[in-house]
């Protein structure tokens, strides 16, 4: 490489190192152990398992809720499909997809540690009636879409400074 192509980007490193710019590594939940109350034979509840072993992998998820330091409980779960334009005729043209969940995050005895976290995500999609079988699959991707976007938004609710003064107080409180 020639010192014109290295000295450009040498000059980007050295402004992101000087602003803190730094990679997000994993940020460990506050609880010891956490029961997830979604059913894990759902692919949200696979995934959702899934991304908190990778965001906290010193975090334990146990089977019983009494094992555990916090519960995460599934208390609202709504899919929604709203027309958002016509054509002429009067068919749909566009549809509006909506996912949206309420969970709530309770201490080992059921208190709960943050107001329920509700959680909310949508997209339009275009519509074709010659196309409703493909139409049909576009939508089932998208509302795992909106899922996978939810449970990455959850994740960085559960490691929230606040979660984590309440769950200090939890702990302190039990002991």
């Amino acid at each position: 490489m020639s010192i014109k192509r290295i000295l450009p980007l040498l000059a980007l490193l050295l402004s992101l190192a000087a602003c803190g710019f730094t990679m997000r590594g994993t940020t460990p939940l506050p609880f010891d152990t956490l029961y997830v109350g979604v059913s894990d034979n759902t692919l949200f509840g696979a995934q959702l398992r899934r991304a908190i072993r990778a965001a906290s992998p010193g975090t334990r998820l146990v089977t019983e809720p009494g094992q555990a330091d916090a519960q995460l409980q599934q208390v609202q779960r709504t899919q929604t499909r709203r027309e958002v334009s016509l054509d002429p005729n009067g068919r749909v043209e566009e549809y509006e997809l909506g996912v949206y969940y309420i969970f709530r995050l309770t201490d080992k005895t059921g208190q709960p540690l943050i107001p329920d976290i509700t959680l909310s995500a949508s997209q339009d999609m275009p519509y074709s009636n010659d196309l409703v079988q493909a139409k049909e699959g576009e939508m089932t991707l998208l509302y795992r879409s909106l899922e996978e976007s939810l449970i990455g938004r959850l994740i960085n609710r559960l490691t929230a400074p606040d979660v984590k003064a309440a769950a200090q107080v939890a702990r302190e409180a039990q002991d």
